[in-house]
């Protein structure tokens, strides 16, 4: 049972919501959790242990691989860990489909055909019992659905947007985009209502002419109407549509290569360059030298073609940069080309900047309109990339999304929830290069979404902290500061007066203690808690009243007490 964002989130959550009928005389158990800090990590997502199997779902292609990794615990304990896999059959039963993995902090799931899996996490099989306070948190399991998407075919030209609609990729009006992954060339856009796909080619494709073979990229996109989940690939045909482009032989200046250390050749923002690599092997490719990590967001923004031995574009980025020509990995030729736009340091392009985005409280199974705001008056053209994340019980990304507006709607769950929404803005640009600063991406906003409604049995945390009371629901949502107190002092937190008002095993206090520049440790037990204050350091501890579901500020769960 853990909820790792819980410091975070708790001190931005504004006060909302009302009290429970609380029955003091619950009892609440005894919980002595091992290994705390124990999960499985999957690209963004963690899992942790959780009360009843197979509740976190995700959803893998045939024959692209997924990578588990184990988080959190010692090399002895990592060395007796077991990873396993079953196979599920329609009717819920499991059967093992391969030989239990002893040790290893990685596992890797290739599917080679469609089905319904579950990967099994143990530290300590024997024990394990996921209906028992002391029981569950020695294994964790994942629900894996590998699944073969269907082909949707979509063609276009390389100056043409077009839109493609929920219902092409499958018949069900309840369909809505949550994840779509972005093409090598281009921008796939979601409208507000997740119902439309936008692409638009921009000047990607400016190397691609109506005599040269149209441009195939696959791209996985994945749609869910709440209880169904399908994944689908959008084969993406772009065809070039002139005889010449922009940049070309009669018009762009040669740019002679050189050696490191020679002065880079001066050009305007607005003029076109040719590199030519004719000389060497023809088995190479270009790649930079500078502050772009990835030669494909390079290809897309200059409309080149990386492989090609001659190129031709206009340098839009601001100072100077290294191209090489490279027959592979640390394989490049020593001859450099090298060019530094005369564009001063006040055109460098700036990230927009957002406004915070306040927690707030939604009812189950409604719709949320989430809201970006920009903050600093800019008013070009901008993009929005959203991620959201249900960190209900575990941290699981839902999916990423692009769109050209500032509002997203959210369709949210049925139950008792709790969501993350991540937010970027973004200059239609699209140039990244924080080298010379010229990164259009804003910095991450998130809101966090409580979705309630379903459950009436949310605990109400009870505190003493040297003497004095404090009640979770005078305290929704706000931090106390607690400042009475001198580095060395020892504080004394007791929960154990808390009030529940359901006869749950899984009643329990936990308290989250937190120092800057370390991640938070988590204290489960229904004694006390003693915190030695540190001196020139930010310190906070929260303290929690959990059942079977983990309980925030907002519902009176939770105090954050801020200590220096």
């Amino acid at each position: 049972m853990h909820k790792s964002y819980v410091l975070w989130a708790l001190i931005s959550l504004t006060a909302c919501g009302g009290s429970e009928s609380p029955v003091s005389d619950i009892p609440k158990k005894s919980i002595v959790q091992l290994n705390p800090n124990y999960r499985v990590e999957l690209g963004d997502s963690t899992f942790y242990p959780s009360l009843t199997e197979q509740t976190s779902q995700v959803y893998v292609p045939v024959n692209q691989s997924a990578s588990f990794w184990l988080r959190g615990l010692s090399d002895d304990i990592i060395a007796s860990h077991t990873w396993s896999l079953k196979k599920q059959s329609d009717s819920g039963s499991t059967t093992d489909v391969g030989v239990t993995k002893l040790g290893g902090k990685q596992y890797e799931f290739l599917p080679s055909s469609p089905g319904q899996y579950v990967l099994e996490s143990c530290v300590d099989k024997r024990n394990y019992n996921p209906t028992l306070p002391d029981g569950f948190f020695h294994c964790l399991y994942i629900n894996i659905h590998a699944v073969n998407p269907e082909q949707i075919d979509v063609v276009t030209d390389k100056n043409t947007a077009i839109d493609i609609p929920a219902s092409k990729f499958i018949d069900d009006d309840g369909m809505r985009f949550i994840d779509v992954e972005q093409p090598k060339r281009g921008v796939l856009l979601v409208d507000k209502a997740r119902q439309t796909l936008t692409y638009r080619p921009f000047k990607d494709f400016d190397y691609l002419m109506d005599d040269m073979p149209a441009e195939v990229q696959n791209i996985n996109v994945t749609l869910t109407n709440g209880t169904q989940t399908v994944i689908k690939t959008l084969r993406l045909t772009v065809s070039g549509t002139a005889s010449s482009p922009a940049c070309h032989e009669g018009n762009s200046r040669r740019i002679e290569p050189g050696a490191w250390g020679d002065e880079p050749t001066i050009i305007e923002p607005d003029e076109c360059i040719e590199m030519d690599a004719s000389n060497y092997s023809p088995s190479g490719r270009w790649d930079t030298i500078r502050s772009f990590n990835d030669i494909t967001l390079f290809e897309a923004l200059l409309g080149i073609d990386a492989d090609s031995q001659i190129i031709r574009f206009k340098y839009p980025f601001y100072g100077h940069f290294w191209l090489s020509w490279c027959e592979g990995p640390n394989q490049c030729e020593s001859d450099l080309w090298q060019v530094k736009t005369n564009l001063e340091r006040s055109s460098i392009i700036e990230a927009p900047k957002l406004e915070r985005m306040a927690p707030e409280v939604a009812e189950v199974g409604t719709v949320f309109a989430a809201s970006a705001n920009v903050s600093d008056g800019n008013d070009s053209e901008l993009f929005y990339h959203w991620t959201i994340t249900d960190i209900s019980t575990n941290s699981v990304v839902l999916g990423n999304m692009i769109t050209d507006s500032a509002q997203l709607d959210i369709a949210l769950p049925s139950k008792t929830s709790d969501l993350k929404i991540s937010v970027k803005a973004q200059g239609a640009s699209r140039i990244v290069d924080d080298y010379y600063g010229n990164d259009s991406i804003s910095f991450p906003e998130r809101q966090y979404l409580h979705v309630r409604g379903d459950r009436d049995d949310a605990p109400e945390v009870v505190v003493k902290l040297n003497g004095k009371t404090y009640k979770g629901s005078d305290h929704k949502g706000e931090i106390v500061y607690f400042l009475d107190a001198e580095p060395g002092d020892s504080l004394s937190f007791d929960g154990t007066e808390s009030i529940f008002s359901s006869a749950s095993p899984f009643n329990h206090v936990a308290y989250y203690s937190y120092v800057r520049g370390s991640s938070p440790t988590k204290i489960v037990r229904n004694g006390t808690f003693n915190h030695t204050l540190i001196d020139n350091a930010y310190q906070a501890v929260i303290v929690c009243a959990h059942n079977d579901y983990l309980w925030t500020g907002v519902d009176g769960s939770c105090i954050e007490f801020y200590l220096r």
